[in-house]
């Protein structure tokens, strides 16, 4: 199916819910640690905590961040890259219903204290997070959606907003299509003699970025470090992802120890 099609799909599924959305309720307001039952399906993640203002901890066999977001007893996290999706039994159950956690079973862990943090956010972020699920199609976004905010006026409207709004996941979803869409892309495929060659940032991109760090959103800082980078700007990569180290941004501290490595091998010849 192509791009025009499935996104004609899409909207048309979007008009034709849109009664039916107004009766959902969303929240980003669950909070506690949902341990995998073992005596379940078996898999690779042993705990999701919900902190009660929209990020969830994703234990595996380390700790990663994502967005959750709760559509009547529906929860939805974002990690990197695709969804986890749940469905809520009851106050202490969570049942996995994708294909990552498919048929696991997650209890609530008993006399558990999770810390809100002190920026918390309401119905509002909750259904601006609701309207930009139903915009990349009910998934992470992708090379394909990207594509498609370049390609659909109104798709780039909706985006543009919700960025407007103050939904950060808008805003770095803006600063990535406008970068595959950008000149500098092909710096990538540049020769040894070109590496060295620094481009200019486009103002725009940058400010989609900066707009999404302002608004606490994690990834934005390390994609900036990337974008930087790809420009040809290490020095302002490496700051870049030193800050979001600090914040606690794992990417961050991975990305930054590689370019790390990177310089000292090359101050070896």
């Amino acid at each position: 199916m192509n791009i025009t099609k499935r996104l004609t799909i899409t909207l048309l599924l979007t008009l034709c819910c849109i009664g039916y959305a107004y009766t959902q309720e969303y929240s980003v307001s669950l909070s506690g640690t949902f341990q995998l039952d073992t005596t379940s399906e078996k898999g690779p993640y042993d705990a999701f905590v919900f902190d009660g203002a929209g990020k969830a901890g994703i234990h595996a066999f380390g700790e990663s961040k994502g967005d959750f977001l709760q559509i009547d007893d529906t929860i939805i996290i974002y990690p990197d890259k695709s969804i986890f999706v749940f469905l809520k039994k009851d106050e202490q159950t969570l049942v996995g219903i994708n294909t990552w956690v498919k048929d696991q079973v997650f209890r609530k862990m008993e006399n558990d204290t999770i810390i809100t943090p002190m920026q918390t956010r309401g119905p509002d972020y909750a259904a601006q997070f609701y309207e930009f699920y139903t915009l990349t199609n009910r998934d992470a976004p992708s090379l394909s959606t990207y594509m498609s905010i370049n390609m659909d006026s109104s798709l780039n409207t909706a985006m543009k907003r919700l960025c407007d709004e103050g939904f950060p996941k808008a805003c770095l979803t803006m600063a990535n299509a406008l970068m595959l869409n950008s000149p500098a892309l092909a710096s990538l495929f540049r020769s040894p003699d070109e590496e060295n060659q620094k481009m200019a940032p486009d103002k725009e991109i940058f400010d989609y970025y900066m707009k999404a760090i302002e608004l606490n959103e994690l990834d934005a800082i390390a994609q900036l470090g990337a974008y930087f980078l790809m420009l040809g700007h290490k020095e302002e990569a490496m700051k870049m992802l030193e800050k979001g180290c600090e914040l606690g941004h794992r990417e961050c501290c991975y990305s930054l120890l590689g370019l790390e490595i990177s310089s000292e091998e090359s101050s070896c010849f």
